[in-house]
């Protein structure tokens, strides 16, 4: 049995990709923000929010547990919208040899984004199990980032799907008036 192993979910959001991808790159601190519940903070500890190589700190609930992790900027991909952390101390790394987010978006053909989240890491021995409680972890934070997102600009959303019923009504109504004459 392999100790390396990859565990995946994808979240959608009606945020649009750009906006969500600048959050997971260069202001991660703003999940924090959002999802207060289970995420208490984050920290910068060296360089720069959104650079390779810089260090947080992040302090969580998982599983009922306080829990706090340092993580490593490791890679981004501009192009592809994708950024690597990697964990250099904390919980998971008393379990795991490594352990790694990789998170990406991709923007939906219609509105709003996908989130793409990846856990990649090597268990220390074979009882360890997946980190299925982790990558939930992850996913309930994404939508609260899209709760917050849908709240935040609603005010926007609502009068234009308002005004788009409205339209499609009166259209409608046009279209019946006009066929009626017609007969």
């Amino acid at each position: 049995m392999s100790l390396f192993g990859k565990v995946k979910a994808e979240v959608e959001t009606k945020a649009p990709a750009d906006m969500v991808y600048e959050i997971i790159k260069s202001k991660p601190y703003y999940l924090a923000k959002i999802s207060s519940t289970n995420l208490y903070s984050s920290k910068l500890l060296e360089g720069e929010w959104g650079t390779v190589g810089s260090i947080s700190c992040w302090k969580y609930l998982l599983e009922g547990k306080e829990r706090e992790e340092k993580k490593l900027l490791e890679a981004i991909d501009e192009e592809n919208k994708s950024v690597t952390y990697k964990v250099i101390k904390g919980h998971l790394l008393e379990s795991y040899k490594s352990f790694k987010l990789v998170v990406q978006v991709t923007p939906k053909p219609d509105q709003g984004s996908v989130l793409h989240l990846i856990l990649e890491y090597e268990k220390k021995h074979e009882q360890i199990e997946e980190p299925h409680s982790k990558l939930q972890f992850l996913v309930d934070a994404c939508n609260n980032m899209n709760g917050h997102f849908l709240m935040k600009y609603s005010n926007y959303f609502v009068p234009v799907v308002s005004l788009f019923f409205f339209l499609q009504r009166t259209v409608s109504s046009a279209r019946k008036t006009i066929v009626g004459l017609y007969q």
